[in-house]
């Protein structure tokens, strides 16, 4: 006798309950089936929530992969062009640094005068570390 729907939709809710005790529905079981024959249909409604549950389980990595693999790229992309605008703020801080050691008429002023040195704001980024991601398909969590 197969296990129908709606045992199956009692069973995972029971198993899914949040104070599931798999002691406890042990007991339930034993005490409730008088056969063998009996045990084996519980036995086999579990496998059958098992194969349904991976069924589901497999389901949701293949649709939620492709999010995953858009989100990657997207993240590498934004990492690229913060390297670039901090480049670009550090040759646009050393242009800022040199127009302020040259005065109107082209002299030199002395690198020692204090107020020169902190009119040029210092601006740094840095990059604690760099993302990486493996080009593993979905497929390949499930042998």
């Amino acid at each position: 006798m197969a296990a129908t729907t709606a045992d199956l939709s009692l069973l995972r809710r029971k198993l899914a309950a949040a104070d599931y005790e798999p002691e406890i529905y042990v007991r339930e079981i034993a005490a409730r089936c008088v056969g063998g024959h009996e045990l084996h249909l519980q036995r086999a409604n579990i496998a059958a929530l098992s194969e349904d549950t991976h069924a589901q389980l497999k389901k949701n990595v293949y649709q939620n992969y492709g999010q995953f693999m858009n989100t990657a790229k997207e993240i590498s992309f934004l990492e690229s062009e913060m390297y670039q605008l901090s480049h670009m703020i550090t040759e646009q801080r050393n242009i800022i640094q040199r127009m302020s050691e040259t005065s109107v008429l082209g002299d030199k002023i002395d690198a020692k005068d204090e107020d020169a040195k902190n009119k040029v704001p210092t601006v740094e980024l840095r990059f604690s570390h760099k993302l990486k991601f493996s080009h593993i398909g979905p497929a390949d969590h499930f042998n």
